[in-house]
């Protein structure tokens, strides 16, 4: 099994939806983020540089939801995919979003992997 930094369910307070009504109030979704990454070096050393902080990942990814409001929850992924590349510099990030939206379904959602 290859080695990866995790984030589940990291809430998130968002604008988000298809609708303009939907989009101006605030809603929360649950992002969850994987980065493949070798982890053996920071496992000997205990040395943050020698990983990535999911710390720092948690905040960026905040402040980018926070950043504007968006129709869709798969353009807030890609967003979130790529800034997180950006920042960090790893070669791939898989980001998922879910949303409750729909009263029938626990949550609804998507999940993008964006590759640098």
């Amino acid at each position: 099994m290859p080695d990866k930094i995790f984030i589940e369910d990291l809430k998130v307070r968002v604008q988000i939806g298809v609708i303009p009504a939907e989009r101006r109030k605030w809603q929360t979704v649950l992002v969850g983020i994987e980065i493949p990454r070798p982890l053996g070096k920071a496992s000997r050393s205990d040395r943050i540089e020698d990983s990535v902080s999911y710390w720092d990942v948690s905040k960026a990814v905040d402040k980018l939801a926070r950043s504007r409001p968006r129709r869709l929850i798969e353009c807030l992924a890609g967003d979130i995919g790529r800034e997180v590349i950006k920042i960090f510099g790893v070669k791939r990030v898989k980001v998922s979003v879910k949303k409750f939206i729909v009263k029938e379904a626990r949550y609804v959602g998507v999940q993008v992997t964006s590759r640098s």
